[in-house]
């Protein structure tokens, strides 16, 4: 596949209205790697393994030029967007664990959590979509 295909399909799963990517979205990707919450701490462990692309949230502007001098490429869905896919994976988890001890107690995931930036394009602000 294509840079462009992983990043496509992340941002239609997350249900995020835009990714942004580093690198040739025509670039060959056999394998990527995926990182929740702030990828950036993790790039020097990302830029010596196989794998060419890497998915995670707060890539900086420095990570973007390393992966183009290495041919390789970056999405970025965002922190949030990256985190909140687990909640309701982890909510149903626990209830189960849970119940299975026979405890009688409702577990529900936060969904007041939202992201604290907002895009500015001329004078109007665009808020993310979900995450």
């Amino acid at each position: 596949m294509e840079l462009k295909t992983p990043a496509l399909s992340a941002k239609k799963k997350l249900g995020i209205g835009t990714a942004k990517i580093s690198g040739k979205a025509d670039l060959p990707v056999k394998r990527v790697a995926i990182c929740s919450g702030s990828g950036s701490d993790l790039m020097k462990h990302f830029l010596s393994p196989d794998a060419e692309v890497y998915i995670s949230g707060d890539f900086r502007y420095h990570d973007a030029r390393a992966v183009e001098a290495l041919n390789k490429g970056l999405v970025d869905i965002r922190h949030l967007a990256s985190e909140h896919l687990i909640v309701d994976n982890l909510t149903a988890r626990l209830q189960k664990a849970l119940f299975e001890t026979r405890m009688d107690i409702q577990v529900e995931g936060c969904g007041i959590e939202k992201n604290p930036f907002v895009f500015l394009a001329g004078d109007t602000l665009f808020f993310f979509k979900n995450c």
